[in-house]
């Protein structure tokens, strides 16, 4: 009986929710020097991407192994949100100016995501890193593009439901959905490495 209990489909998703919520917290303390978020979100991305690991482990190994990378990664979206700020007031007064910005916005924001993504696998950061992430980005977008939308909704309703907690677990959750639909992808990409 006890056999079959950690066999069970059930036991097989409460151990992934408990990791994701392991790695949310280490997500969090590890971004409390704020500047370290782009680091921690890297680290969370790849704890993610392998489950069969360790996450301490593997979410420490990829922290200190792109501490500078994940910086360079952090320093570009800040200067993403700058621009879709400046975007924002240019676009806004074009006819169908506000579903050109959500579209702008959700590619960047797919874009970034990936940014942190490819950090871990490619072990550089320069232009060739950001080129490749745009042509990764452009082939996946038909795949991840209510990722962003989703995970707003998420952030309207998740802090009226459960409070903040909900919501930092609920982005993890988004996170994960995320990595396993361009899994196949990044297959693809690790064996062309």
């Amino acid at each position: 009986m006890f056999e079959d209990i950690l066999s069970s489909r059930f036991y097989a998703v409460s151990v992934g929710i408990t990791r994701i919520m392991y790695v949310t917290v280490l997500f969090l303390l590890f971004s409390l020097p704020l500047l370290t978020i782009g680091v921690s979100l890297t680290a969370l991305i790849a704890t993610i991407r392998q489950p069969e690991y360790k996450a301490f482990g593997v979410f420490w190994e990829t922290f200190k192994d792109n501490l500078l990378r994940g910086s360079v990664v952090l320093l570009f979206t800040g200067f993403t949100v700058m621009f879709l700020f400046q975007a924002w007031h240019f676009i806004g007064v074009l006819p169908a100016g506000n579903v050109i910005f959500i579209f702008l916005t959700v590619f960047l924001i797919v874009y970034n995501l990936n940014a942190y993504l490819f950090v871990s696998l490619l072990k550089k950061c320069n232009i060739t890193f950001f080129r490749q992430v745009f042509f990764f980005t452009i082939g996946t977008l038909y795949k991840t593009f209510l990722i962003p939308l989703i995970a707003a909704a998420l952030s309207i309703v998740a802090p009226i439901i459960g409070g903040w907690p909900l919501l930092i677990l609920s982005i993890s959750m988004v996170l994960t959905i995320y990595v396993k639909l361009v899994e196949k992808d990044l297959e693809v990409v690790e064996d062309y490495l």
